[in-house]
């Protein structure tokens, strides 16, 4: 059968909900519980469509089984007791057929037909556009805030290697590898133990692939797990990230170049509900990465921050 871009469904969410749930810092903790969350609305977004037409033809079918059961009277002769008793049996039977009935099977060849409209399919290709960006934000939201969490956590540390990497003079935000201005000291009540993340995270590029590699291996000397192997389809991702926000997904050559992407300029993007998993799997692995990684360096570099485990 003809592949459908409404197959393929299919993320790795539990993969973020279980390291979310091993995470021992507590202030990671959100941080990892807010991940597993965005990667599991992507893939509710999704699913609403073949959601939605499942209900529609469970409930149709359901009310159709009912209306036919209401209005068999049964043998000719019979009385109202043995008529209602008979109704009974036959919801008994009916609500069984349905329970086996493959109605999700259904629904999904109604999806596919649908898709062949082309207004329903350009809609469809909006929401997986909606997903691809959704993907990308939820990594960029994660490798930035376990980042700032594990600066605030280690200033004397991290704070300080992340600090001497800025250029010397304040450019601009008042920062600098030599000074702070007063403005941002002040803003802090003079105080910036456990702050030093969230003054520094606008130094550095979580925007891009390239920049939250250099952000982790400016701040650790050793990060626990090899951000140089993430697969290229994350750059991938930040790409199509950038086309859709920036192009309405419509491929120019720099894409097509960047990506190695073989259809014609000025045409959407063609995408599929399988290729947009595929690429938020890539997004959501490599964010487990960071918290997996940032929470083993805390363990080990600051126990004392641990929360014990049960």
């Amino acid at each position: 059968m003809h592949e459908s871009i409404a197959d393929g469904i299919e993320m790795q969410t539990d993969i973020a909900a279980e390291v979310a749930a091993s995470v021992r810092s507590p202030e990671l903790q959100p941080v990892a519980r807010d991940f597993a969350r965005s990667c599991e609305q992507l893939l509710e977004l999704l699913a609403l469509p073949l959601v939605l037409l499942t209900y529609g033809e469970s409930q149709t079918l359901t009310a159709a089984f009912h209306v036919l059961v209401e209005n068999d009277r049964g043998l000719p002769g019979w009385g109202e007791e043995a008529v209602r008793a008979y109704r009974a049996a036959l919801r008994r039977a009916a609500d069984r057929q349905l329970a086996e009935f493959p109605v999700a099977n259904h629904a999904l060849e109604a999806l596919r037909k649908l898709l062949k409209e082309p207004v329903v399919a350009s809609a469809f290709r909006s929401m997986l556009f909606a997903a691809l960006s959704g993907a990308w934000a939820a990594f960029e939201s994660v490798a930035k805030d376990c980042w700032v969490v594990a600066l605030n956590l280690r200033t004397d540390e991290l704070g300080r290697r992340a600090l001497t990497k800025l250029p010397q003079d304040q450019q601009d935000g008042g920062v600098s590898s030599k000074q702070i201005s007063v403005e941002i000291m002040a803003r802090y009540g003079f105080d910036l133990r456990n702050k030093l993340g969230t003054v520094l995270e606008g130094k550095f590029d979580f925007t891009s692939v390239s920049g939250i590699r250099r952000a982790y291996t400016t701040a650790f000397d050793s990060f626990p797990t090899d951000l140089s192997a993430w697969p290229d389809d994350l750059s991938v991702l930040e790409a199509t990230r950038h086309l859709i926000v920036h192009r309405a997904g419509y491929v120019d050559r720099t894409y097509a170049k960047r990506t190695g992407y073989q259809g014609p300029d000025g045409e959407p993007l063609d995408v599929s509900g399988s290729r947009v998993c595929k690429l938020a799997d890539v997004a959501i692995l490599a964010g487990c990465d960071l918290v997996r990684g940032v929470d083993d360096w805390l363990g080990r570099h600051a126990p004392s921050l641990i929360a014990a485990k049960d």
